[in-house]
């Protein structure tokens, strides 16, 4: 105590019972959070030094005089709690305070869940008397929390060192809050029908315990919060609840000899929420356990899973019942070996997962463990921190397996990281850095972190699931509360916990009763869509419902969605008979329960299968009304049909906003949902490894510079590393079977063609829907890259494996598939640089970087090329838009055998050259996509006389076309993927190039010959589709390459830029006819000695001529049908292009232009002699030379003037 000698002579002069009460109030500010240990210290010591003065205090004063004595403490770390949580108990929700006890709020809930609700054999005095003072505990903090207005999941950002003190009447309102006389003890205790006094156990005796001050964390007051002095009983450790109650628990526990009973249900809950969180990561559970179980028996908390095709983890949720001093590492070991044994396969790799929880917070746990044999990979985690990793990151199956490689390939690269923190902490740091522990640029040997970083990962978690109990009632067990988590950022719409055993029940906190959506089938996907739907625009409507709605009533209300059976399964062509716009949705209410039953019949698909909203319109107004009934038979009055209407028009306007997307695939096979695995992306964590291991793999005799000026030095360097990936995916190509690898990638494939297909339909409705809650053009932005990176490597993945077979006996599995992309991604970034330079294009800074990795400035790519790929993703959004009502059309299939000049005229170019016209191969495609639907697939294999069989039987085609067919679509197995075959040039073989003749999306029937001689066909049903889409969008747009002897073909297309170029010039001229103000001329305008504006010499066409007469201006627009520019080598075509040759003319008729006004005037019959000139080219895409230089004049691409108000 010599210590703080000055503080208890301080304050022996001091009102000691005023002083308590200060030192409560401040822990109840959240600014103090985690300066607990000082107030811990102050508390500890007034409580042993009390006296009778009475004096008033002088605030002032003690705020210099605290903050003087006690300025800080080392030992007070940054937190790792929020302040407040939220406790789920039959009394609802009540907010609680963790202190700085990490997990003390999910031990104590789990354990009362044990105690109270759990099928257990604890006497019922038992269970009664823990409910008492559990409750009593719990209404007592909630109480004060509220009055004082704090919320749960309360967390302030607090660098401030110094206690925080409020100001002086804040501390006079709520002071008495800390304080209770028996009398109002006993209120509390009838309140809640408490028999005994529970708060004895809870109080410290100031006479006769003692603190202890120097093992601060084991003081004994913190285990008895409350103090007695002169009658009257003071909260002095608000902080300490979860702290004190679950020391109580485990107490009482122990002396009923219940402990150990308790502890093996609580270890039940803990496995079962441990599988729902792996089951969540879409791991399986094996029944390997059944299998080994002649050799060995797995004990409680064991259990096999498998993550991937070969790969299988052994997980041991660690009992806390269970007294073994176990040997994890030896027991893991034996399973691991007697495992591996059964499934008999050298390829199985293993992953041991030990799920650790704990019971109590007072005594702390330490493991520390060796390595073990036969385990590839290892991790220990809480059960805690494995939920929070779930709900921050969304781990994917693979998540953790990745995470524990990077992790042991730092250690075992000499990288010392800090012990003693979470893997939050570790996690955290390696998401954010690209899913590895190396640095990109500097070299290090050690990383080192704080508290704080794994405590932000457990606030925010908090905050974003907020999870917590709402009022739900059950038929004939009356009203309780179900735990929810948070689904939606921009409204209070929460998803019951019991989702994950298929339940779907949503719930929308608007009014001071809850709405819950629910669905009386378990696992009903489709019904889900119609929950979340009223969930969105419940919340829309809110503003006008909250002046109808806010009734006080005592009960939930509960909307049932019920589907007509034939929704389930049928083929949309049978909606296309109905033709009205209004079904009839009937409903049934249960006021008494607060229920209402909404039926949706199988005709109302055609209403929602509508380019507009009118269906959902329906839905909400049948929704508001029947929750309008419901409230008018329990004494409300009613919403009549008019105020409804005029609701549903102002907060859910006719539009393409929708929730309900429906889809009518047998017009779209590529937007089918069916025979797909879960997508998955190119990784970061195998680009990482790529990056770190390149150099290595080089294996250059001389170290490479840290800086490379000459451009054939960049150029060598970027060939090289090309040529060693190609290297290395031989290496592990050598060890497949073609084939197999081929049926997975080309299974991946389709889920990833499938998602971009959605994404089509999703990203509109979502503008429409959320646009005002979120960026969402930066959500498409983001993953759409994601997309279009991981659809290019897949593709060019697999022309390059089908072009070298192997038939090795490995099987494929993702996490190995994941780096052969990653491969082909680090492939196409290589060549891509390298085009760059070539090209002349940028000259980026390159060299050996500290880390070992080769470094390529990102100026030309973050200042260029992001704003090119930002602007394009824009217009991208204008064609998502303008496409979005096509996707909900009535479909009727057309003969098209009409006659038509322009039609014949490409089918005789196409007979001529191919022998077979586009016609014939779209057919063809489409009966083998369809084919591998019939057979409940997304992807073939067939022998070749088989197939031409098959072509046969069903179709109208002879053999002779099918050959043909074959001839134009089929990409056979070169020899070697870094050699073209003969006749073709290298490039043709670049993945990193756009629209090559050999490329997979040209030529999608893979054709392989296996070790037997035996001729099979490959293909895939979407990516057919696909591929036959793309020939005919090449042709259309002119960029279709075709062999030089196909005259015909090219001289077709030829015309056919000729006929674009018009018909894009007519487009843009009517859309400015119909959306601006301008005076558009309705023809070209010839400029020239005898044009329609005379010139001494021809200074070409002006395309479209128009008249702002509000703002005096004269626009020339020059209008372009261009190619979109996707690599470098477009790029620098383009840029030539348009600064050598295309430029210059605009710019000198723009000249001319503005020294001739006059003549405009003379022509268009209006005077313009003081307008102004304003010349600008529109291109169909975005021109690359304006994101290079500034031009002399203004380019748009059309979309940009669309969505954009230039004029």
């Amino acid at each position: 105590m010599e210590d703080y000698e000055d503080f208890i002579k301080y304050i022996s002069k001091k009102n000691t019972s005023e002083l308590l009460k200060l030192f409560s109030i401040l822990q109840l500010c959240p600014e103090n959070h985690g300066k607990n240990l000082r107030l811990e210290i102050i508390l500890s010591l007034l409580a042993k030094n009390m006296n009778n003065i009475n004096n008033e205090l002088n605030y002032d004063g003690v705020v210099n005089a605290i903050q003087e004595m006690f300025p800080s403490d080392y030992r007070e770390d940054p937190v790792e709690t929020s302040f407040t949580e939220n406790f789920h108990f039959s009394n609802g929700n009540n907010i609680v305070f963790p202190g700085i006890v990490i997990n003390s709020t999910e031990i104590v809930q789990g354990l009362a869940y044990s105690i109270l609700h759990a099928e257990n054999d604890l006497s019922n005095e038992f269970k009664k008397s823990m409910f008492e003072s559990i409750i009593f505990f719990l209404s007592i903090h909630s109480n004060i929390a509220s009055e004082i207005g704090l919320k749960r999941y309360t967390c302030l950002e607090n660098n401030d060192n110094e206690l925080f003190f409020p100001d002086e009447d804040f501390f006079n309102t709520h002071k008495d809050l800390v304080c209770f006389s028996r009398e109002e003890l006993q209120a509390i205790y009838n309140k809640f029908n408490i028999k005994s006094d529970v708060i004895s156990s809870f109080v410290f005796d100031i006479e006769n315990d003692e603190i202890d001050l120097i093992n601060i964390n084991k003081n004994p007051i913190l285990l008895k919060p409350f103090v007695i002095f002169n009658d009257v009983y003071y909260l002095i450790f608000p902080s300490a609840q979860m702290y004190s109650l679950n020391n109580y628990i485990v107490s009482e526990l122990k002396s009923n000899n219940y402990l150990e009973e308790l502890l093996k249900i609580y270890d039940l809950n803990i496995e079962n929420d441990s599988f729902k969180e792996l089951r969540k990561m879409s791991w399986s559970m094996t029944d390997l356990n059944v299998q080994i179980k002649n050799k060995l028996e797995l004990s409680d908390g064991e259990s096999i899973w498998q993550f991937d095709e070969n790969k299988l983890a052994y997980v041991n949720v660690l009992l806390n019942s269970s007294h073994e001093d176990s040997n994890y590492e030896e027991r893991a070991s034996k399973v691991i070996s007697i495992v591996r044994d059964k499934v008999n396969n050298d390829n199985y790799q293993f992953l041991t997962l030990l799920i650790i929880s704990s019971y109590t917070t007072t005594d702390d746990e330490f493991f520390a463990l060796k390595d073990i044999d036969g385990s590839d990979n290892f991790l220990m985690i809480s059960i805690f921190d494995l939920k929070r990793l779930n709900s921050n990151w969304n781990l994917n199956k693979l998540s953790l397996w990745k995470y524990c490689k990077a992790y042991d390939r730092a250690i075992n690269k000499g990288v010392r990281v800090a012990p003693f923190y979470s893997v939050l902490t570790y996690y955290k740091y390696y998401t954010k850095n690209s899913d590895s522990f190396f640095d990109s640029d500097k070299a290090y040997n050690g990383l080192f972190f704080d508290f704080g970083m794994q405590g932000k990962v457990i606030t925010d978690c908090n905050i974003q699931n907020d999870e917590h109990g709402v009022a739900y009632f059950k038929s004939k067990r009356g009203l309780g509360y179900l735990p929810v988590y948070k689904t939606a950022k921009h409204a209070p719409i929460y998803l019951s916990q019991e989702y994950y055993i298929g339940i779907y029940k949503t719930a929308i906190e608007l009014f001071d009763y809850p709405i819950w959506i629910t669905s009386p089938k378990k696992r009903d996907t489709m019904t889900i869509h119609f929950i979340d739907a009223i969930a969105h625009w419940l919340n829309e409507l809110y503003p006008s419902l909250k002046n109808y709605f806010n009734h006080p009533i005592p009960f939930p209300i509960e909307i049932i969605i019920t589907l007509d059976e034939k929704l389930y399964d049928f083929n949309p062509q049978e909606l296309h008979a109905f033709k009205k716009d209004t079904f009839n949705l009937n409903y049934e209410l249960i006021a008494e329960e607060g229920k209402i039953k909404i039926q949706v019949p199988f005709e109302f698909y055609a209403v929602l299968h509508r380019k507009d909203n009118h269906g959902e319109r329906q839905l909400m107004s049948v929704v508001v009304e029947s929750i309008s009934k419901l409230f008018s038979k329990i004494g409300y009055k009613d919403l009549n049909e008019e105020n409804i209407q005029l609701m549903i028009d102002k907060h859910i306007p006719l539009g393409s906003a929708k929730m309900i997307l429906t889809v009518d695939s047998s017009y779209n096979l590529k937007i089918d949902p069916r025979h797909i695995p879960k997508i998955r992306f190119v990784q970061k964590y195998d680009n990482s490894f790529i990056l770190e291991e390149i150099v290595t793999w080089l294996n250059y005799g001389e170290k490479i510079p840290e800086d490379i000026n000459d451009k054939k030095s960049k150029i060598k360097l970027l060939v090289d590393c090309v040529n060693i990936i190609i290297k290395e995916l031989r290496i592990r190509l050598i060890e497949y079977n073609t084939f197999e690898l081929l049926k997975f990638l080309m299974y991946r494939h389709e889920a990833i063609i499938q998602a971009n297909e959605y994404r089509k339909l999703y990203i509109p409705a979502r503008l429409e829907c959320f646009s005002k809650y979120t960026d969402v053009f930066n959500e498409f932005q983001e993953s759409e890259s994601e997309h279009v990176n991981s659809s290019l490597s897949m593709r060019c993945l697999i022309e390059f494996v089908s072009s070298e077979p192997y038939f090795g006996e490995k099987l494929p599995n993702d996490d190995d598939v994941d780096y052969l992309l990653s491969l082909m991604n680090e492939m196409i970034y290589f060549g891509y640089v390298q085009d760059l330079i070539r090209f002349d294009i940028d000259n980026p800074k390159m060299g050996l970087l500290e880390s070992g990795r080769i470094g390529i400035s990102k100026g030309f790519f973050d200042d260029v090329l992001n704003k090119y790929n930002i602007s394009n993703k824009e217009d991208e959004l204008v064609d998502y838009k303008e496409n979005f009502e096509s996707n909900f059309n009535l479909h009727e299939k057309k003969e098209l055998d009409e006659e038509d000049d322009y039609i014949n005229k490409i089918d005789e170019a196409f007979l001529n050259d191919w022998g077979i016209t586009f016609l014939e191969i779209n057919t063809i495609s489409l009966f083998l996509a369809e084919y591998c639907f019939l057979q409940e697939s997304s992807y073939f294999k067939m022998e070749e006389d088989e197939l031409i069989e098959l072509i046969i039987k069903e179709t109208k085609f002879n053999q002779e076309k099918i050959t043909l067919y074959f001839n134009v679509l089929t990409l056979n197995s070169r020899g070697k993927m870094d050699k073209p075959p003969d006749g073709y040039i290298i490039p043709e073989i670049f993945p990193w190039r756009y629209n090559r003749k050999l490329s997979y999306l040209r030529k999608p029937l893979i054709k392989i010959i296996d070790d037997e001689k035996k001729v099979w066909y490959l293909w895939s049903s979407r990516f057919l589709i696909k591929a036959s889409d793309n020939l005919i969008y090449q042709f259309s747009n002119g960029s279709l390459r075709v062999e030089d002897e196909h005259n015909k073909i090219k001289n077709i297309i030829a015309n056919r830029l000729n006929l674009k170029g018009k018909n894009f010039r007519n487009e843009v001229k009517d859309w400015l006819v119909e959306n601006t103000q301008l005076r558009v001329i309705d023809f070209e305008v010839k400029i020239d000695v005898k044009g329609a504006l005379v010139a001494n010499k021809n200074y070409g066409d002006i395309d479209i001529l128009a008249f702002d007469d509000r703002t005096k201006l004269i626009y020339s627009i020059e209008c372009k049908n261009t190619k979109q520019a996707k690599i470098m080598y477009d790029f620098q075509r383009d840029i030539r292009n348009y600064t050598s040759k295309q430029l210059p003319k605009h710019v000198e008729r723009n000249n001319w232009l503005i020294d001739n006004v006059s003549q405009l005037s003379d022509k268009f019959g209006e005077k313009v002699d003081t307008y102004k000139v304003k010349s600008l080219v529109v291109s169909s895409y975005q021109l690359p030379i304006k994101f290079l230089e500034k031009t002399e004049l203004p380019i748009y691409s059309f979309n940009e003037i669309k969505r954009s108000k230039i004029f």
